[in-house]
């Protein structure tokens, strides 16, 4: 049987064009100015807190749930590399983390967003320092299994689901699922900090990856309700208002626990802004077109792993990789029986077999 997928990946040498040349343009534009809008805060005016109702979502994970739609123009923006547009300080390189990357790659719409922000930043003698943004799959399981790890070893007490849940506080476990993708999967997730015009971050009050209370995002505001703060306290919880304010101001979400995580379209941003996300998994056209071949490994009815994506042997890239997209949907929700679209896992493998120029025997269960 041989199955046609439709294409809709939307993108083309006009749309990447017409992307690069928004971005330049960004680089001096003046949201402020030419556009009246506010985006630089008050800084006497504290973060505000969450809804109960959105302490749950976060807490329970349910923001997972969150509806992405993928019929949404944005869904299927590619990445750039954010480094040429922004000060990247990469940090899971430098620390020779397996599948990093030596810079910051961010979904477009995101992207520009940061650049606009960065532009208010610099008027006030600040900069956007950015961390992290797009996170390969195999960056993301060695941060979580090593946070699980750390638990497990100071909680001896604590059973697997326990430790599982707690270490999703601060790192999601890695999925490119396309219902429920880790934030930082989807590209459109960014850590970052703020720093002073010669890149030297300024005081935040806790370090990156500080996986304790102190790196909530209200943390100096809770504090202050406690006890007087301290004047380098002081410092920190002005910082965070402007951190949080800047980026908020211009649509970005903030993650609660974690002052310096950022999102713009992802299910974590949907959640906040009462909205369906836009952005799923990063696409593999994006990531395999930018990054160079990578392993894609999809761990689902039959641990089938499609080795080698090699975008550069397809005739039309764009409907392949979209082909073994839509396969691979469907193979989340395939479990031994027809999906919802109507292929079984052995079609689905025969239209990754199509998609890509492998056999289906070596993508046999």
């Amino acid at each position: 049987m041989t199955v046609s997928v439709r294409p809709t990946w939307k993108e083309s040498a006009a749309r990447t064009d017409f992307m690069e040349r928004t971005l330049e343009l960004a680089r001096t534009y003046d949201v402020e100015e030419d556009k009246g809008l506010e985006i630089w805060p008050n800084e006497s005016i504290p973060i505000p807190p969450l809804s109960e109702a959105k302490k749950a979502a976060l807490s329970s994970l349910l923001w997972k749930t969150t509806h992405i739609d993928d019929t949404h123009e944005k869904h299927d923006e590619r990445l750039f590399d954010a480094g040429q547009y922004l000060e990247v300080d990469a940090r899971y390189f430098n620390d020779g983390r397996e599948g990093a990357y030596p810079t910051a790659h961010l979904r477009f719409y995101p992207l520009v967003q940061m650049i606009l922000m960065n532009n208010v930043l610099k008027k006030h003698g600040f900069q956007a320092l950015l961390w992290d943004g797009w996170r390969s799959s195999t960056t993301q399981m060695d941060l979580f299994d090593e946070h699980a790890d750390d638990l497990r070893d100071g909680h001896p007490e604590w059973g697997p689901e326990q430790i599982r849940a707690s270490a999703q506080k601060f790192v999601s476990i890695a999925t490119g699922h396309p219902f429920h993708p880790s934030p930082h999967v989807t590209g459109g997730a960014i850590d970052w900090t703020l720093a002073d015009l010669d890149r030297n971050p300024v005081n935040m009050g806790c370090a990156f990856d500080d996986f304790s209370d102190v790196a909530a995002t209200r943390y100096f505001e809770e504090l202050a309700t406690r006890r007087s703060l301290t004047p380098e306290e002081q410092v920190a919880q002005r910082n965070r208002r402007i951190h949080y304010r800047v980026s908020t101001n211009l649509g970005f979400a903030n993650y609660p626990a974690e002052f310096w995580h950022s999102s713009l379209g992802d299910q974590m941003w949907g959640l906040d802004h009462d909205k369906d996300a836009f952005y799923g998994p990063a696409p593999f056209a994006t990531a395999e077109k930018l990054l160079g071949p990578r392993t894609i490994s999809v761990n689902r009815a039959g641990q089938i792993e499609v080795y080698q994506l090699l975008i550069r042997r397809l005739s039309n890239p764009f409907d392949a990789i979209h082909a073994v997209q839509t396969a691979i949907r469907a193979l989340y929700v395939a479990d031994g029986v027809d999906s919802p679209v109507g292929l079984t896992p052995k079609q689905i493998r025969d239209v990754i077999g199509q998609a890509t120029g492998y056999s289906s025997k070596l993508l046999a269960d």
